[in-house]
């Protein structure tokens, strides 16, 4: 079991600095379409973004970590689980995007982390 609990936090992180990659990426980026030939300047301007690519790749490490781990534990375990990127999210983007988290959030961000510990605890 704590195999299992180590690994799903390792994809937690994974998935959540995967995400804080994409999303730094895609604020720099003009996603403006006004013609077909936007479409085409769009997604080059994605493929050619480090931040996006870094995490995209980021999100395809998270996919085999969680093809690992439902080979390894209970679907009703490790669901509840990834709530956890809620809560790292939330750190990474007050802490690395330097976005404004209400207390709101916070608080919101504490519920689900307290039903992740109900969860594991049981």
């Amino acid at each position: 079991m704590t195999s299992v609990i180590v690994l799903m936090l390792i994809g937690v992180l994974v998935t959540a600095v995967g995400d804080v990659l994409i999303s730094k990426g895609m604020r720099h980026l003009d996603l403006s379409v006004r013609s077909w030939r936007d479409i085409w300047r769009v997604v080059r301007l994605v493929v050619s973004n480090g931040s996006v690519l870094g995490g995209i790749g980021l999100l395809i490490c998270s996919f085999a970590i969680w093809l690992t781990l439902l080979s390894k534990a209970d679907l009703s375990l490790l669901l509840p689980m990834t709530a956890l990127n809620y809560v790292v999210n939330a750190f990474l983007a007050k802490l690395y995007l330097q976005e404004h988290v209400s207390l709101a959030r916070w608080v919101g961000t504490l519920v689900i982390f307290g039903g992740v510990i109900v969860v594991v605890v049981s």
